[in-house]
């Protein structure tokens, strides 16, 4: 499991 392309892809979300 990536925690780190988990974290930037919720960040993208979040931003999108």
């Amino acid at each position: 499991f990536n925690t780190q392309g988990n974290y930037v892809h919720l960040s993208t979300i979040t931003k999108a």
